[in-house]
């Protein structure tokens, strides 16, 4: 009841802040994302990010949400290695560690967008799947259309 209670009050918070939710930042200069505790905000530059993040920060003050500046880094997503990415970001009365890579929705976004760790971390996943489950698959009790299910299921999911 309370990760219910808690959702519907960030929606209410970051509808209330007036940012836009739809969309992609192709057509607006910020977005935000949310999901159970983790709240992304996505932006074009460093001032549309922090205006962003101002008026989050004033509605949910209203509401009463507070933000845990020690669990909260950010990330800078550049087109060439040679962009100068500062160690550490002010907003207000806030400091902000730089990170390199986070996990959002079980999913590897990093910082130049390479996605090799993240395909490497799925097939180690599948793999741990499907030797736990190796004996299973193996036995001569179940059929192939079982078998097949299992793996459909309890396998393939993990690389997709």
């Amino acid at each position: 009841m309370a990760c219910l209670l808690f959702n519907i009050t960030l929606e209410y918070t970051i509808r209330k802040s007036g940012i836009q939710t739809r969309g992609t930042t192709t057509y607006e200069s910020v977005q935000i994302m949310a999901y159970d505790n983790d709240t992304i905000i996505v932006g074009r530059s460093l001032a549309s990010m922090t205006e962003a993040f101002q008026l989050l920060e004033k509605a949910s003050k209203e509401v009463g949400l507070v933000l845990n500046e020690g669990k909260t880094k950010y990330i800078v997503a550049a087109n060439t290695q040679k962009c100068s990415k500062p160690h550490a970001m002010e907003i207000g009365r806030y400091n902000y560690e730089r990170d390199n890579s986070f996990t959002y929705l079980g999913s590897l976004v990093t910082d130049d967008n390479n996605v090799s760790e993240e395909i490497t971390n799925r097939l180690i996943a599948a793999n741990r799947s499907y030797f736990a489950l190796e004996s299973q698959l193996k036995s001569q009790l179940l059929s192939r259309k079982t078998e097949i299910l299992i793996h459909k299921t309890l396998v393939s999911p993990l690389l997709t």
